[in-house]
């Protein structure tokens, strides 16, 4: 089947004022121009340098990881800090500046921190709600709950551990325990 004549006409001029148009106002684009890397320049540069980071692991269920924070640098001081979560800014280093640990420098081999022994708690699956949770307080730990997290099912315990917390989460089908979560944080 032929194409009309008159369609053709009007999609032949329709190409030729498309590249008309093109070659009229391509010369008024402005080329990219790379950053220049004089940062000298006195306000080229904010004081402050974020970098934001989030990690999930898992699928969202209970016992899924997940965190989300910035690092920040004082691009006057080198002083780097991160915000975890919904905390507040925490000092983590300085740039430029050797860094200790317990007085000695980071390079030294006595440097190293040695943490403490870790021993993880055995609840076998089975044991009722109030023996697992007697056996907790019996260890230290204490009943808590999250607000962040509507009613998922978990019972929650946790007891100071290093500069944070020793959590266990236990979640009981029948009034018998199902399944143990667990988790040290350091911040």
């Amino acid at each position: 089947m032929p194409i009309p004549r008159s369609l053709a006409i009007f999609t032949l001029g329709a190409i030729g004022c498309g590249l008309a148009s093109l070659v009229i106002v391509a010369p008024s684009f402005e080329t990219a121009h790379a950053q220049t890397n004089d940062l000298s320049m006195s306000g080229s540069v904010g004081r402050y340098q974020i970098s934001a980071y989030g990690y999930g692991l898992g699928d969202g269920s209970p016992g899924s990881l997940s965190e989300h924070g910035a690092y920040i640098l004082d691009t006057q001081t080198g002083d780097i800090f991160v915000i975890r979560h919904h905390g507040g800014p925490k000092f983590l280093g300085s740039v430029g500046k050797e860094r200790l640990v317990g007085g000695q420098p980071l390079t030294s081999p006595d440097a190293v921190q040695k943490l403490p022994a870790v021993d993880s708690i055995e609840l076998p699956n089975g044991l009722s709600s109030s023996e697992a949770t007697n056996k907790l307080l019996e260890l230290g730990f204490h009943p808590w709950e999250d607000a962040t997290v509507p009613n998922d099912n978990w019972v929650r315990f946790r007891k100071p551990w290093q500069r944070g917390f020793h959590f266990i989460n236990l979640r009981f089908e029948n009034d018998k325990l199902v399944e143990v979560g667990e988790l040290r944080n350091d911040p």
